[in-house]
């Protein structure tokens, strides 16, 4: 429901800093790097919170729909690259259509620790 995954954006978005954007700061520091996290302008978080609770759920499994309206056909983002489905944050680092990094490790360490 609408309003259960507006409270759990919220908190989650509260907690942020905790998890992946400490992870994604750390990552990158090691090397000498600075990254910025898209979308946690403040602004733009209040704004998209603003929105209506029904504009901020998937629609048709389509996760950040109404976000990925906005931009498509503007010429900003490729469309290809605009509605591909989202990866978990370590899978967007492996090859397309191969296995996702977790499930490497994964398997590597199942061979390696039994």
């Amino acid at each position: 429901n609408a309003t259960e995954a507006s409270l759990e954006s919220e908190r989650l978005l509260q907690d942020l800093h905790y998890f992946d954007v400490r992870r994604c700061d750390r990552t990158v520091s090691g090397w000498g790097l600075e990254a910025r996290a898209p979308f946690l302008d403040h602004y733009f978080s209040s704004y998209y919170l603003s929105l209506n609770e029904k504009l901020r759920m998937p629609v048709n499994g389509i996760e950040k729909y109404t976000l990925r309206k906005a931009f498509s056909g503007q010429g900003v983002i490729p469309e290809d690259i605009l509605w591909r489905p989202k990866e978990a944050f370590s899978d967007g680092v492996s090859e397309v259509g191969k296995k996702s990094f977790y499930q490497l490790l994964q398997e590597y360490f199942e061979k390696e620790v039994s």
